[in-house]
């Protein structure tokens, strides 16, 4: 079995993990914007976001880091572990001081408006993602060894649970505080479970570990995907707060819906990045012409997954958004039809990212996110005010149009090899005759519409010869395989 068809059984296996687990979340999600209404629902998708920019420091890439080392030397597993434990609650006192400190001074001042109501879930978000970014650490073990059954399990164990917790509380309190005490609870049951699982079946101990000399090596290993991360979570998120501030908490409802849907699609190149970043680290180090052809051949069908996404979302938006409840109608619609174009390029800078992360070149990958980052916000601040959350939406396309071009742009020292031009051209090329029957058929039924844009896109990558005979070869013969399970 080769290293294409392996990483795809695993994605596979993966990805049906996450359809379930993304499913149980979108259900719960349906949940809260009905039982919430815009406003709340738009309170608890600020909350959510302010939360996320700063659990990036504790994360600080660390599981990425557990993957790509253990991968390279598998007889240190459990002293690299340990050490990472450690650097991950040095930075958990550390995020948790700074997320205080920056809410208490900026409400202050006036550049945040949290009342006294949103403390206690602001403080019960900023715990959850301490414990959910340890899940995710002890995690890497089952990546690593590419044994993603024990991931499968642990990730729609967690999300069983805190959808079923939140449904419970919500109903009794109301509230967006009901939500995060299940995330707490629910991510402490599911780090206690991983925890036993790694011990018993790995044999490797999750327990920190003070190693000064280590622990400097990898913490400042980790500081330059620790300020990716950081940057990309604030241009990947600030958005959201800033709608809050600048125009309403229903305003960032409408935007909330539309962005949970997009995320909703992100399980197909988030079980890819996940699985193929010891893949990358190993081919970087052994066979770069055959880590240039693997890296293509996935661009370049993650990004016909995403042309896919957006052919399917983009005409049935009006269809889809009405299950939010009656507070979403018009106004998420176009907020869904503008963001999902952002799909394909999010789907390529996905695994562009693992690239630079397996080059061992983090560096790059903070300096494209902090330009991103700086785009990001200086459009949300000339666009928000004009035109809400539509220029909300187009500076989210705009900014990852900026992070595959600088992204790309920095692989070629690496890779050369790879040229990414080439592998999507023709994609994109089939993607221009799909979006060209959408636009002539945007007043049609939006069914119809949508058929035939997904018909006119597939005959295009015949046409231009998008999708290889390779690649039909390839997937037939892990269809016929797909009982195998993983490897």
């Amino acid at each position: 079995m080769n290293v294409l068809q392996r990483l795809v059984l695993n994605v596979s296996f993966r990805g049906a993990s996450d359809v379930g687990r993304r499913l149980i979340g979108f259900g719960f999600t349906l949940f809260l914007a009905n039982t919430l209404g815009a406003s709340g629902f738009g309170k608890y998708g600020a909350i959510l976001a302010y939360t996320q920019i700063f659990a990036v420091i504790v994360d600080a890439g660390l599981n990425s880091l557990y993957a790509r080392e253990a991968s390279r030397t598998g007889a240190k597993r459990q002293e690299i572990m340990s050490c990472l434990l450690t650097i991950k609650l040095i930075l958990s006192v550390v995020m948790i001081a700074l997320m205080a400190s920056v809410t208490y001074a900026f409400t202050k001042v006036g550049w945040l408006s949290w009342t006294s109501a949103d403390m206690a879930p602001l403080a019960f978000f900023t715990l959850y993602w301490v414990l959910f970014s340890s899940i995710d650490l002890v995690n890497a073990v089952y990546v690593e060894r590419q044994k993603m059954a024990y991931d499968a399990a642990v990730n729609l164990g967690h999300r069983l649970l805190s959808a079923g917790l939140g449904v419970v509380l919500v109903l009794m309190l109301g509230n967006v505080f009901a939500i995060s005490a299940a995330y707490v609870i629910a991510a402490a049951a599911a780090l206690i479970a991983t925890c036993a699982i790694v011990t018993l079946r790995f044999k490797i101990l999750p327990l920190p570990m003070w190693d000064p000399t280590r622990v400097k090596a990898l913490f400042f290993e980790a500081l330059p995907l620790m300020a990716y991360m950081l940057f990309a979570s604030m241009f990947f998120r600030v958005d959201v707060v800033m709608l809050k501030e600048m125009t309403s908490e229903a305003e960032t409802g409408y935007y909330a819906a539309a962005f949970r849907i997009l995320e909703f699609t992100m399980l197909i190149p988030a079980a890819a990045a996940l699985v193929i970043l010891p893949i990358f680290a190993r081919q970087f180090t052994q066979n770069k012409t055959r880590l240039a052809e693997t890296a293509g051949n996935l661009t370049r069908l993650l990004f016909a997954a995403g042309l896919v996404m957006g052919f399917i979302l983009s005409p049935l938006a009006g269809e889809i958004v009405p299950i939010f409840g009656k507070d979403f109608g018009l106004e998420a619609k176009l907020a869904l039809q503008i963001v999902i174009w952002s799909a394909p390029l999010i789907y390529i800078n996905y695994i562009l990212i693992q690239l630079l992360v397996a080059a061992r070149n983090q560096k790059m990958n903070a300096i494209t996110a902090f330009c991103c980052m700086l785009l990001n916000i200086g459009l949300n601040y000339i666009l928000i005010p004009v035109y809400g959350f539509m220029g909300a939406a187009a500076a989210t396309i705009a900014t990852e149009c900026l992070l595959l071009v600088l992204s790309a742009r920095f692989l070629r020292r690496h890779l050369p090899a790879l040229r990414l031009l080439g592998h999507v051209t023709r994609v994109a090329a089939a993607g221009v005759i799909g979006g060209l029957a959408l636009l002539l058929l945007r007043d049609a039924n939006p069914f119809l519409a949508c058929l035939a844009a997904l018909a006119a896109f597939l005959i295009g990558l015949f046409v231009f010869r998008g999708i290889t005979g390779a690649d039909r070869r390839l997937l037939q013969e892990l269809l016929a395989r797909r009982n195998q399970g993983p490897v």
